[in-house]
């Protein structure tokens, strides 16, 4: 098993139809042309702006309304958290400001299997647990010294993930 690949922080939702059209829009046209409604995007001179790849106001609302339903589910789980556990650092147990309060996943998303990224537990605010930035920089760094063990030099599991 190879460890999972993209950006194991979010859920393994698919993205949405509308999203991956504006993707296929860009790969065909390229930059310069909006990925919403194709339409020219230019420079002063007139060539494509290479730079951009939306044209207006109205296209990028369209892009962020297909995104919203995605992102709904993971926003807030942080401040949710922060006040489930009381402002208290669920690892040295002193209370901590919510400025300088951290979200943790209490079961690290490194440490995800292919398995794992069905399951709605590691998404769940009930794998979110609050620390201090010192608290949670230890963890991850434990985390990250569980992952490497259970690696082959090329990037493979040895095993799965125990608990």
């Amino acid at each position: 098993m190879t460890l999972p690949v993209g950006d194991h922080r979010k859920p393994p939702i698919l993205r949405p139809a509308f999203i991956e059209e504006c993707d296929e829009r860009i790969k065909r046209n390229g930059m310069g042309y909006c990925k919403v409604c194709e339409a020219l995007i230019p420079k002063t001179n007139g060539t494509p702006h290479k730079g951009r790849c939306i044209c207006s106001m109205e296209c990028r609302r369209k892009v962020w309304d297909a995104w919203r339903d995605y992102n709904a589910i993971y926003s807030n789980h942080d401040k949710r958290a922060y006040e489930r556990d009381k402002g208290i650092c669920q690892i040295c147990k002193l209370p901590v400001e919510w400025a300088d309060s951290e979200a943790d996943h209490i079961k690290a998303l490194c440490l995800l299997t292919a398995e794992d990224r069905l399951d709605p537990y590691w998404w769940s605010i009930d794998n979110i647990q609050t620390l201090h930035h010192s608290c949670h920089a230890a963890k991850t760094r434990e985390d990250v010294a569980k992952l490497k063990a259970l690696c082959r030099p090329d990037g493979t599991l040895f095993a799965e993930v125990a608990e």
